[in-house]
């Protein structure tokens, strides 16, 4: 009997899992339902007073040992099943692509694949407005910095079947660091600068003007999501398209 149970258990987890990538790989989604999730949890959190009791309160208590079984027991495993899911799709894609030269266009389909499958896993939901803004000329895409987990959530709110989203940019560095680039550039559209030489920045700002829109935070780290910190000036320059984006 516990088997017979716990067998349905796994496969209601399995079944989320394929069918959330399945979802992901057609370019669907489930709709409001994550909104729905991110809804119920605010109202939750209602039930907790801002200055927690010495002793649980009856009613709280019992709704903070179900949630916490809905969250280990069933979203946590349903998570980790799709993070794996996307490094495993990222290391097939990866050698996939690295015997064989591939388009742009295919990349920029890995990439935000990809990057859907590690927001599912990360449990992070987007709502992206204006997106008739969204860039569709070469230029410089420019966002203030809130998480290590921007380039993701901003790439992944490309449509799928897109011909270009977003190129992924850095300091181009030697060593094993070097060798990540080199990986990642067979993967997905990127432009590596050395900042310290004054070609390597002419080059990098030639490339701007030919291919679709480079990414960049200004800002340089990562906020605290209160406040935007000072922009840095050196790409904004004449000539030079920008599309500013804001995320909060």
């Amino acid at each position: 009997m516990i088997f017979e149970l716990l067998a349905i258990y796994g496969s209601i987890l399995l079944g989320c899992v394929i069918s959330t990538t399945c979802l992901i790989i057609l370019g669907k989604n489930w709709g409001a339902l994550p909104h729905y999730y991110l809804k119920s949890v605010a109202w939750i959190q209602t039930f907790y007073p801002d200055v927690y009791p010495e002793s649980d309160v009856p009613w709280p208590a019992i709704i903070k040992r179900i949630t916490w079984l809905f969250r280990w027991g069933f979203l946590f495993p349903i998570r980790l099943g799709l993070l794996l899911t996307s490094f495993a799709f990222l290391i097939v894609a990866g050698l996939m692509y690295y015997f064989q030269n591939v388009s742009d266009a295919e990349k920029t389909w890995f990439g935000i694949i990809c990057s859907r499958l590690f927001l599912s896993g990360m449990g992070i939901v987007v709502t992206y407005n204006n997106i008739h803004f969204r860039p569709k000329e070469a230029g410089v895409a420019v966002s203030n910095h809130m998480s290590p987990n921007d380039v993701q959530a901003l790439f992944a709110g490309t449509p799928l079947g897109s011909s270009h989203g977003f190129i992924v940019t850095g300091q181009k560095h030697s060593g094993i660091i070097g060798s990540i680039e080199a990986a990642a550039d067979r993967i997905c559209p990127t432009i590596w600068v050395d900042r310290k030489s004054a070609k390597g920045r002419r080059e990098f700002f030639e490339e701007i003007m030919k291919k679709f829109p480079i990414l960049l935070f200004p800002e340089g780290y990562c906020s605290n999501n209160t406040q935007v910190l000072q922009f840095r000036r050196a790409i904004f320059k004449e000539g030079i398209t920008i599309y500013p984006i804001a995320i909060k």
